[in-house]
């Protein structure tokens, strides 16, 4: 269903600032708390948020319920260089770091400080390219 410009602008705006709000949490409580698999769950968050607002404003209708990144970039119909491509697939792991306790412990061996400052670094920049691209549309 196509949505009207005021639906459209509002749901751009919640994706946009929910996306913006994580990525701070993310950075936050990296640095503030030490906490790996939450600041990484919250990057995840951000990038999925802004993908959401590139699309309800690219097709005029509702994100569709995925958590998956690369799903969203697919519908998106972009194509993107493949380390990209491989840092969304790595990222996509920290969504099931705050969802699933018994994915938590297995993931926690492999999220080292050095591990997460990396990618949140990654996170940051896909989160600016996501909002330029964003600005595209």
């Amino acid at each position: 269903m196509t949505l009207d410009d005021h639906k459209i602008s509002q749901l751009i705006e919640y994706w946009m600032q929910g996306a913006d709000e994580d990525l701070e949490s993310a950075e936050s409580i990296f640095v503030s708390a030490g906490k790996v698999g939450p600041a990484l769950f919250y990057l995840h968050l951000s990038l999925e948020k802004a993908l959401k607002a590139c699309f309800v404003k690219k097709f005029k209708e509702h994100a569709p319920y995925t958590h998956n990144l690369t799903v969203l970039v697919e519908r998106l119909g972009w194509e993107l260089e493949e380390s990209f491509i491989e840092d969304l697939v790595e990222i996509n792991q920290f969504s099931t770091s705050g969802r699933y306790p018994d994915q938590k412990l297995k993931l926690r061996q492999k999220f080292s400080r050095e591990y997460a400052s990396i990618y949140i670094e990654k996170g940051k920049e896909l989160h600016k390219w996501t909002l330029s691209h964003l600005q595209e549309l």
